[in-house]
């Protein structure tokens, strides 16, 4: 599985991001992390991640923006991967997520599958009207 994560000035969430992904049950997996300009400290965080988990590769890059910075990874992913994934860099991934998801399309034969989405800000968690169905 590859999981691509675009990421531009998102200091404040990032750890939490890819602290999520690297505590996945599903293990196998490599993240390419695509650097679109940041000019916080989320390069710097993204580096340690890089140098403490193998799976964690970067890529820097001329902002240039999200879908830009999502077709950076695609083609820098493993060419016998089977499974793509896109994390944006404020996102928080429960550690059972990806296990369930690649199961859900072995067992289905299904081309896609997606999880639950859930908003939050300080202070509370709600649906995302476009995944409550």
């Amino acid at each position: 599985m590859s999981i691509v994560v675009p990421f531009q000035d998102v200091e404040t969430y990032l750890a939490e991001c890819l602290e999520s992904i690297a505590r996945q049950s599903f293990r196998d997996f490599e993240v390419i992390l695509v650097d679109d300009g940041s000019t916080d400290g989320s390069s710097r965080i993204a580096a340690d991640f890089c140098a403490a988990d193998p799976r964690f590769r970067m890529i820097r890059q001329e902002p240039q923006g999200p879908g830009h910075a999502r077709n950076t990874g695609l083609r820098a992913m493993h060419p016998q991967g089977e499974f793509l994934a896109f994390v944006d860099g404020d996102d928080v991934i429960p550690e059972y997520a990806y296990g369930l998801l690649v199961r859900t399309l072995e067992g289905s034969e299904s081309d896609f599958v997606s999880g639950n989405v859930q908003m939050m800000n300080s202070t509370k968690k709600w649906q995302s009207p476009l995944h409550k169905g």
